[in-house]
């Protein structure tokens, strides 16, 4: 897939997790990572790549990324790493009436999936 794929992918469905490789055929996924960020900045993205340069674990980090798993590493590990991810805590509670300018993330994000927010 594609990065462009990957963001569409990400504002259709929100996972509580996202997958990221960094190398995808046209944008790079830390293009994908900063635009994702960008929208949503709760985003957990873990980045997956056979690169293992510290400059690029390094942007990816600076980027938001949550963690960086290299894809040798075993199944198990993969899992391990996934699953010790930290959880956001919620802040907002969703309440109908509310408008949408008090939602806790960007209006950006409002247009995509955001309704009503409210503390």
């Amino acid at each position: 897939r594609t990065a462009d794929e990957a963001v569409a992918l990400f504002r259709s469905y929100r996972p509580d997790l996202m997958l990221l490789d960094v190398i995808m055929p046209g944008r790079s996924g830390t293009e994908a990572l900063m635009q994702i960020r960008g929208e949503c900045p709760g985003a957990r993205v873990v980045m997956l790549t056979a690169d293992a340069d510290a400059q690029t674990v390094e942007d990816c980090a600076v980027l938001g990324a949550v963690d960086y798993i290299l894809k040798s590493t075993s199944v198990a590990r993969m899992r391990a790493t996934i699953r010790s991810t930290p959880r956001p805590r919620p802040r907002w509670a969703w309440r109908a009436g509310t408008p949408a300018s008090n939602c806790p993330t960007s209006t950006k994000l409002c247009r995509h999936r955001c309704r009503t927010w409210t503390r």
